[in-house]
């Protein structure tokens, strides 16, 4: 199956062993990167917001480009995200 059937969203990506993938509408790469420093540092399994804009303000995210995420951690900083618009 395609992570995009898994979750409904519009992008995702997968970080696994410093290997960058990513499938669908997804936010640049600077955002992805502050996007899973934000899910790390929250210490769960499993991280999501429907608010992007309201959890990182210092990015100035339009909400109407990306609204919101669920990122599910993996071990070693490794991750799956995917973005909602």
């Amino acid at each position: 199956p395609d992570l995009l059937d898994l979750v409904p969203a519009d992008g995702v990506v997968v970080d696994i062993e410093g290997h960058r993938r990513s499938r669908g509408s997804v936010p640049p790469p600077h955002v992805v990167s502050a996007v899973a420093t934000w899910a790390r540092d929250g210490a769960v399994d499993v991280a999501r917001t429907e608010s992007l804009s309201r959890e990182l303000p210092e990015l100035d995210l339009d909400p109407q480009v990306i609204a919101g995420t669920l990122v599910l951690n993996l071990p070693d900083g490794q991750y799956v995200a995917w973005f909602r618009r």
